[in-house]
């Protein structure tokens, strides 16, 4: 197992508080290998073996867990007269009746640490505060970032990665077996975590849905425009109903859409929303990976990168003009547009002028792939994109 450090030191420093701690995200992003390791880094420091329980819902020998008395009844024979601090695992714990009576439970305890993941949207941070009284810490996990992605695959490239990458599984298969095992994520997510909890019926509507989201990446996209888009082939399609599925899509981790700021801090705005994948290789297996779409994913997995990095990013909007993301966490700001190509000095006129345009002095930055860049104007970096999804 590749050790995905960034998480695995997160999720360590929490044990030996009162917290639970929750583990989150997408089907197949990797949280019960992260589980495994946090495990191992356990009896590492000194943790008896006998002392961590692992409730593995994807293992048959858990299959009868089914409801909280169950796993309450599971957990008390495990731990009974075993002595010290007592470790309990539950891996896609949603999957489980009433987990959280038992989780809270074992929570209180003083000589228990409680730790779970979770995939889909019964996990929302609005409802853990219900089922935990604020008594948790979450660790939301995502696909792999570039710099991780090089540690699966070291001869690997950008390329490779903006058309495949994302899920740590994908690093198993070879090549003729990555379409497939995409599409079978995508069904997982759209049959178990949006179809069966909200009772859908219209599941190909879902699909198309998916689909046109997947097209427009990082174009602002009208909720009405997408319905009367979808109407075409369909009597009637409420505007309602396309903002309800959306909603349903970031539930699962699956999409996400950045807030809009302005710039100048003069107006609330809002507009259209902009979508983001989660895991690029899904969203390439919905509508291909071709030449016209590929300023669109460079713009995604530079999003993704700038979440993976633990930024908080929304859309600028200075004036008229448009910046791709305004990226903040404390006591830090980065400004960054992002081309495909600066083909001309017209296309380098057009990335550079929003920046230009704002009067603070925090980072700012244009990212490319050209293979020679340049230099930046005005103080605004100018980077091959690829140097900068490695830097650090």
């Amino acid at each position: 197992m590749i050790p995905r450090q960034k998480y695995l030191d997160a999720i360590l420093s929490a044990f030996g508080t009162t917290l639970i701690k929750v583990i989150t995200g997408m089907r197949r992003v990797g949280k019960s290998t992260i589980l495994l390791q946090v495990m191992e880094a356990l009896k590492a420091r000194g943790v008896p073996e006998g002392n961590i329980f692992f409730v593995d819902r994807e293992d048959f020998a858990f299959e009868h867990v089914k409801n909280a008395s169950v796993l309450h009844e599971a957990t008390e024979d495990f731990f009974a007269h075993k002595e010290g601090k007592k470790y309990l695992f539950v891996d896609e714990v949603q999957d489980i009746l009433e987990w959280e009576k038992v989780v809270r439970h074992y929570g209180k305890l003083a000589d228990y640490e409680v730790c779970i993941t979770g995939s889909n949207s019964h996990l929302l941070s609005s409802e853990l505060g219900t089922y935990l009284s604020g008594r948790y810490v979450e660790f939301s996990i995502y696909p792999l970032s570039y710099g991780e992605f090089l540690l699966f695959k070291p001869e690997g490239n950008l390329r490779e990665y903006m058309e495949f990458w994302g899920l740590p599984g994908v690093a198993l298969l070879p090549d003729t077996l990555r379409s497939g095992y995409l599409d079978g994520v995508l069904n997982t997510v759209l049959v178990r975590d949006i179809l069966e909890r909200y009772q859908i019926r219209n599941g190909a509507l879902l699909s198309d849905m998916l689909r046109y989201v997947a097209s427009n990446i990082g174009y602002p996209t009208s909720t009405n425009k997408m319905a009367r888009h979808l109407r075409k082939e369909r009597t009637s399609l409420a505007f309602e109903t396309v903002r309800e599925y959306l909603g349903y899509f970031r539930n699962a981790f699956f999409i996400d859409a950045p807030a809009w700021s302005d710039i100048l801090g003069k107006k609330h705005l809002e507009l259209h929303e902009k979508y983001y994948f989660t895991d690029i290789g899904i969203r390439n297996g919905l509508v291909g990976y071709r030449d016209e779409y590929l300023g669109q994913i460079l713009e995604n997995v530079v999003y993704n990168e700038l979440v993976f990095r633990g930024y908080s990013v929304k859309i600028g909007r200075i004036g008229s003009l448009e910046v791709d993301f305004v990226a903040e966490k404390p006591g830090e700001k980065l400004y960054v547009q992002v081309a495909y190509l600066l083909s001309s000095p017209e296309t380098a006129d057009r990335e550079f002028a929003p920046l230009e345009k704002i009067p603070d002095n925090y980072r700012k930055m244009v990212l490319s792939m050209d293979a020679d860049w340049g230099n930046g104007r005005n103080g605004i970096e100018r980077k091959q994109v690829e140097d900068w999804l490695l830097e650090g």
